[in-house]
């Protein structure tokens, strides 16, 4: 009874649906049987919808093929950036030397640039391994691709993430910049502004203006300078000496006021007077001033030259300061070589002028013109050797080919059988007595190259510093001898030049102008 039509109306309601096509009520109904029966009501309309439905749909798809393929070059294009963002980052971050207070507003540009392009190291490396799923490894972890611009598109992907991984390290350059900005932030006042700073520079200014106290300034008026703290006049000379903190840290002394060096510590530098000398050497008179019997030509002939006072480095630069400095030790004979011993302390060596110019320009400083070299190794002397003029004198001051190089088995032509200096290779900075104005190893030891392009005596020098004016470039010069020499190749006034190329025998005495 309950599924008769409750009245003729229904019934007669059913029977117009079944002949225009609807769902009846006696039978199933649905939104699919209500589909069916439109479509059969319709079919050319609903014909159209169909075709406009699949068409739709194959622009959708289409669409969406479009845009992960636009989604994907977008990508490309974004690594490709990140690797030229890289490259500047690592070109601007040697223009951002030395580290002084007006360039932390550039370093914390650099730095927000930076540690963006770091944060993108995970997406890179996440790339990186979904490339590699579709390539076929081979040895020493190479991944190979049958496409070209797969494999390209990995290679370039690869040395990107190795270079970012190297810069965002600790040790990498992004570090190394927050150190520098660090330090530019706070050198002022552990130089200058600080009631300590105050202190010692008020000290030092005062004695080195008294005659009375300091006799070889001459009453120079030196003004505060950024980077260097006072440490005291040299126990032996009386000069004045200066700690430079972005080398290293404040040496200490001992109760005779003498430096204790350790492989930390930073320069010293040296105030040295200003004054004038005899530059070079002459080989006719031995009445005469500067005479020296094995005088070469190109130390002739001796000329008067005028100086302003200087800083100069009380040691030849340590392995440890350039290491800090740079951020590797490119010396020969290091710690690296175990069976020699050898510490931080030893010069850095085995570098060229080049390198030591843009080391010294990093760090607020320059290498001595070859007359400030002179000037300050004679210390006031005028004989071969800031010692006199017999070699033997030397025992103590220099290291030289000796009897040290003998007994590690070494036979050349230039060993002085009378020297033994304890030292086969070069000795630590500050093993050998210093000459008057209290600079260590002068003489010996390594090479130490000068600013100057080598030439001739008969052109002038620039006023100040002494600088040999050249029409045109020549080559480094250096001077002082070194280890492997005799004590002729070691004498004050002997010019050496050669390429400019790293050298195994030659480091550096860095200097430094005075700031007005």
């Amino acid at each position: 009874p309950e599924q008769r039509y409750p009245g003729m109306g229904a019934l007669a309601e059913d029977l117009r649906a079944f002949l225009e096509g609807r769902v009846v009520r006696a039978h199933a109904t649905g939104p699919l049987v209500e589909l069916r029966k439109w479509v059969g009501r319709n079919r050319s309309f609903a014909g159209v919808l169909l075709a406009l439905g699949a068409s739709l749909f194959a622009g959708l798809f289409a669409s969406q093929a479009f845009f992960l393929e636009a989604r994907a070059e977008r990508d490309r294009v974004l690594r490709l950036a990140d690797g030229k963002r890289l490259a500047e980052l690592v070109a601007n971050a040697a223009t951002l030397w030395p580290a002084t207070p007006e360039r932390v507003t550039a370093y914390d540009q650099w730095l927000a640039e930076a540690r963006a392009l770091a944060q993108r190291l995970e997406t890179h490396q996440a790339t990186l391994a979904s490339l590699r799923v579709g390539a076929r490894a081979g040895a020493a972890g190479r991944f190979t691709f049958l496409q070209t611009e797969a494999q390209w598109e990995h290679d370039t992907l690869a040395d990107l993430v190795d270079e970012l991984a190297r810069f965002a390290a600790a040790g990498g350059l992004l570090g190394d910049v927050e150190r520098r900005r660090a330090f530019a932030k706070t050198v002022a006042e552990r130089t200058l502004t600080s009631s300590e700073a105050r202190s010692r520079w008020d000290e030092a200014r005062r004695a080195i203006a008294a005659p009375g106290e300091s006799p070889a300034y001459r009453g120079l008026a030196l003004a505060p300078q950024l980077g260097l703290l006072p440490l005291g006049p040299d126990p032996d000379s009386g000069l004045w000496q200066f700690a430079h903190l972005a080398s290293g840290s404040e040496p200490r002394r001992d109760a005779s006021g003498t430096l204790l060096l350790d492989e930390a510590s930073g320069l010293v530098l040296v105030l040295i007077p200003g004054g004038s000398f005899l530059m070079g050497a002459q080989s006719e008179d031995p009445a005469l001033p500067n005479y020296c019997a094995d005088a070469f030509a190109n130390e002739l002939p001796p000329h008067e030259v005028e100086l302003t006072p200087f800083f100069l480095s009380k040691f030849e630069m340590t392995q440890g300061q350039w290491q800090r400095a740079t951020g590797s030790n490119p010396s020969t004979y290091g710690p690296a070589n175990t069976e020699l011993a050898l510490t931080l302390l030893h010069p850095v060596e085995t570098v060229s002028r080049g390198q030591c110019l843009e080391l010294a320009r990093r760090l607020g400083l320059e290498l001595p013109t070859e007359a400030q070299w002179e000037y300050a190794a004679r210390a006031g002397t005028d004989t071969p050797w800031w010692t006199g003029s017999d070699p033997r004198a030397l025992q103590g001051a220099v290291n030289l080919a000796d009897q040290a190089v003998v007994r590690a088995g070494g036979e050349w032509p230039q060993i002085e059988r009378w020297l033994d200096d304890g030292w086969f290779r070069h000795a630590p900075v500050a093993a050998l007595r210093a000459n008057p104005f209290g600079l260590h190893h002068v003489l010996g030891n390594v090479w130490e190259w000068c600013r100057d392009d080598f030439g001739s005596y008969a052109l002038p020098v620039r006023p100040g510093d002494g600088l040999r004016v050249l029409a045109a470039p020549g080559m480094p010069v250096g001077r002082g001898g070194g280890y492997v020499n005799n004590a002729a190749f070691a004498r004050t006034s002997l010019r050496d030049s050669r390429s400019d190329s790293p050298h195994l025998l030659f480091g550096l005495r860095p200097a430094r102008a005075l700031e007005p």
